[in-house]
């Protein structure tokens, strides 16, 4: 069985919500969050 989820909306707008609320947490760890995002919503004929 499938689900069909409808997923995050923001202003109408798909989203993601990401949080990192760690001290912990370096600006390294937020830039290879946002890459993962971003390769992640790349359609596959634009992906590298």
């Amino acid at each position: 069985m499938v689900r069909k989820t409808r997923g995050r909306h923001l202003r109408g707008m798909r989203c993601m919500r990401v949080s990192m609320s760690s001290w912990r947490t370096a600006a390294d760890d937020v830039e290879r969050a946002v890459a993962a995002a971003e390769l992640s919503l790349t359609p596959p004929s634009a992906a590298p």
